[in-house]
């Protein structure tokens, strides 16, 4: 051969040649294996979060394959992330934010899974640390709060809320966190109070309401809101919106007159209006209460 390098080279060329079709094949083999490993623990985690698995030792068992140790106490939330416009983003596009939520997961010293499902993302972390059960509860809903931050810090355009569900004494109940949390995602946008992450047991009588058929909801916010919307809408005013901020800033005069840029007399001036135009007396808890509810319906409805 070292007489012929023409010959060298053609031997070389057909040893590659025939080598080419069996790389193709060890690298198609490869991708399969890994596409259906992918689908094998997607089916796992559908399983798990609509109640599928058979049994707590048959989780365990399953979650060892991904080192995910389901005998630590599980926490679940699901993430919502779309423009600040309030578009959805794409099938495909949730991935980008993955590596963020997986770093700020790391930073505070937790193990846990990233999930694309439904166009959300649902997250779940395990915490090996022994703490008392509203201490997890803060601690989960400050690193919530930290991924929100992150996320928006790192994308200007993009608007991030979670929905958290409770923890439960066994991990088979996850279904039921996964449902809790998409139920605070939901509800959360309809309180008063706006905040980017809701913990379920923080809804309230949103809750309830979503047990409600929309009839007789509607029906409750009319017979209430009812005069003092139809004012509005002749006087072009906002007095739905002042008793909103009202309320959102717990009775406090100065607070809501701040954020509504009047003076607090003008304030005081409003809300007498209102309780006339109402029939109501707004230091009084009853009336108080009726009227919360029907701007949360309200806000629920429109």
């Amino acid at each position: 051969l070292k007489d012929k390098p023409g010959l060298m080279i053609d031997t070389c060329s057909e040893i590659v040649s025939k080598a080419i079709p069996a790389i193709i094949t060890g690298l198609k083999l490869k991708e399969a294996i890994l596409k259906t490993h992918q689908t094998y623990k997607d089916n796992f985690l559908y399983n798990l979060l609509y109640n599928n698995i058979e049994s707590e030792q048959m989780l365990i068992k399953l979650g060892k394959q991904w080192d995910w140790d389901f005998t630590k106490p599980a926490h679940l939330m699901v993430v919502k992330i779309q423009s600040v416009h309030g578009h959805s983003l794409k099938k495909g596009e949730l991935e980008q934010f993955m590596g963020t939520i997986r770093s700020v997961i790391a930073a505070n010293f937790l193990k846990g899974i990233t999930y694309e499902l439904q166009g959300n993302i649902v997250i779940i972390l395990f915490d090996h640390t022994e703490r008392p059960e509203k201490e997890r509860k803060k601690f989960m809903i400050s690193v919530a709060k930290s991924i929100v931050e992150e996320i928006e810090k790192l994308h200007p355009q993009i608007a991030c809320r979670i929905g958290i569900g409770r923890s439960y004494p066994t991990n088979m109940k996850l279904y039921k966190s996964f449902f809790e949390g998409k139920v605070a995602l939901e509800l959360g946008k309809y309180e008063l109070q706006q905040q980017a992450v809701w913990h379920f047991d923080n809804i309230g009588i949103g809750k309830l309401l979503a047990n409600i058929e929309n009839d007789l909801l509607h029906e409750f916010y009319k017979e209430v809101l009812g005069e003092l919307i139809s004012f509005d809408e002749e006087k072009d005013n906002d007095y739905i919106e002042t008793l909103q901020q009202f309320f959102q800033n717990n009775g406090d005069i100065n607070k809501t007159a701040t954020e509504l840029f009047v003076h607090p007399n003008t304030l005081r001036k409003r809300l007498k209006k209102i309780e006339s135009i109402l029939n109501c007396d707004l230091n009084q808890i009853d009336d108080q209460l009726k009227i919360v509810v029907a701007l949360k319906i309200m806000k629920m409805l429109t």
